[in-house]
């Protein structure tokens, strides 16, 4: 297959100049991405560092609501820049548009983890095998450095199977597959491409994270034109479902005595002539890819405006707002202001302690023990006015003027 090509700076212009026409959109978008994920986050700290605040039973549904959330506030940032390289601004409530690809994103996104990770996983054990025979440690440098070097090409290979999925609704094994074959001929580019991408970023990342309000967008845009341009010149896709690139109409087709083209089949028999008017034919402009289809003129038609371009069938589908997802967000709300209401006491009695305690080490057996500002102490002891409840294997718990809490060792 020969080798694809695209601009990276040119990819990068373009998400700039979408993400300038298009600033307050992707800053509301941004915020809301920014706040699901910061309330993720804050469930996970809380189950983390106050594991007696949360009952049991609901640190599981807390974990499978963060991650639908996170899957689909994803797969919608991937479709609003698909949107913007087809020329069609898309709408809010497409950041939670994740209907006819969600389990197929969470397949693909397993498998191309199984994938990377293999060449590590397999080093590991590997190493556990020399370990046992003594080998020399010396050995371990050069096989993470061939490790590493393997997960970072398969990763760069098998980068736009999410793309795929989404864009074409292809399963993980056929995303996989197609995205191999996308990539081929291009992956030093790509490399180069991801590390300006990584880098506009932390520059936004610097700029005390208020530039990532335009380098996030300008970066999400550029990577879903990239995907769209090395596509556009992949043609063995047809076997996955997939049309291959759009072929330019040849001169020697158009007949100049007669008002239309001949359409001839792949073959290269003629099997029809497609009789048209002598109007200008509307172009389907693609940045970076203009295809224009033969006319009888020599007026180029007007570039039309965005807002006048008609949304294809395909994503005029999922246009509206899937409410299963919204009622997921509602309920993972409810839940943290339930939690909110009933232990934010705690809390700030947690933060408001008068004195500090330090647990350096606990030694658990069938009499605990614990080191307490560097003494040790059994339950039943009190040290600076706090009684030692209850010595568990990771926290110790205190009593003082009749409220409880914990410490666990650092």
């Amino acid at each position: 297959m020969p080798d694809k090509s695209f601009s990276s700076s040119e990819a990068l212009w373009f998400g700039w100049d979408v993400m300038k026409r298009n600033f307050w959109f992707f800053a509301g978008v941004c915020i809301i991405a920014f706040l699901l994920s910061l309330t993720a986050q804050a469930l996970q700290n809380v189950m983390e560092n106050f594991p007696d605040l949360i009952p049991g039973f609901l640190i599981i549904p807390v974990i499978v609501i963060g991650v639908i959330v996170e899957v689909v506030v994803t797969i919608g940032l991937i479709k609003i820049a698909l949107s913007f390289c087809d020329d069609r601004k898309p709408r809010l409530s497409t950041l939670f548009d994740a209907s006819g690809c969600f389990f197929k994103y969470i397949g693909t996104a397993f498998t191309f983890g199984l994938v990377v990770a293999g060449p590590i996983l397999f080093t590991v054990l590997f190493l556990v095998l020399m370990s046992r025979i003594k080998a020399s440690p010396i050995l371990a440098i050069p096989i993470f450095f061939a490790a590493a070097i393997a997960a970072a090409v398969l990763s760069i290979r098998y980068s736009l199977c999410f793309y795929f999925v989404i864009d074409k609704g292809l399963g993980p094994i056929n995303a996989l597959k197609a995205s191999s074959r996308t990539t081929s001929g291009a992956k030093w580019q790509l490399l180069v491409f991801d590390g300006l991408c990584g880098l506009v970023n932390l520059l936004g990342f610097i700029c005390l994270g208020l530039g990532m309000l335009a380098t996030f967008p300008t970066v999400l845009v550029a990577l879903a034109l990239v995907y769209r341009q090395l596509s556009q010149q992949t043609p063995g896709l047809a076997d996955l479902g997939i049309g291959g690139p759009v072929a330019q109409p040849s001169p020697a087709l158009a007949n100049p005595g007669i008002d239309g083209f001949v359409a001839q089949s792949a073959g290269g028999i003629a099997d029809d002539i497609a009789v048209v008017p002598s109007s200008p034919i509307e172009s389907s402009r693609l940045p970076g890819l203009d295809v224009m289809l033969a006319a009888e003129t020599d007026v180029e038609p007007p570039p039309r405006p965005l807002a006048d371009v008609a949304p294809s069938t395909s994503h005029t589908q999922g246009r509206k707002t899937p409410f299963i997802f919204i009622a997921i967000i509602a309920v993972a709300v409810v839940l943290i202001a339930v939690l909110g209401y009933n232990y934010l006491p705690v809390l700030r009695q947690a933060a408001a302690q008068p004195f500090q305690l330090r647990v350096t080490a606990i030694l658990y057996s069938d009499d605990p023990s614990a080191v307490i500002d560097g003494a040790i102490a059994k339950e039943g002891q009190t040290i600076e006015g706090a009684t030692v409840v209850k010595i568990h294997r990771h926290e110790v718990e205190f009593e003082k003027d009749g409220k409880r809490f914990t410490c666990c060792p650092r």
